[in-house]
């Protein structure tokens, strides 16, 4: 049978005098215009075989454009078939949910 101790077992490995902050790398000059040698000469070679090296560039995708009204989230619960239906109407007709929600309220209730 074993018994509980008061005693800490990491205290019991000594003090942590020994443990020391690792080092800062020691980056110099000369590896660093190895380096943008290397990324300027793979340009080049991008650039003579028709290809464009932009690691920066961004994909901006279009928006539909707002109908200027305030807008609220709210949630609801719908069944599932018939969001779906909701949703692909709304993108066969190239609406936003609000628009066909509006388009569907002005049907409904006029």
């Amino acid at each position: 049978m074993s018994s509980l101790t008061n005693t800490n077992p990491l205290m019991a490995t000594g003090l942590l005098d020994d443990f020391q902050p690792k080092p800062k790398p020691n980056t110099t000059p000369a590896h660093n215009d190895d380096a943008r040698a290397e990324k300027i000469a793979a340009r080049q070679a991008a650039n003579e075989r028709g290809f464009v090296i932009d690691n920066f560039s961004t994909v901006v995708k279009a928006r539909r454009s707002s109908s200027g009204k305030a807008s609220k989230s709210h949630t609801l619960r719908l069944y599932i078939q018939d969001i779906n239906r909701f949703q692909t109407w709304c993108n066969d007709n190239n609406y936003s949910q609000a628009r066909g929600f509006e388009l569907l309220l002005d049907k409904i209730l006029s």
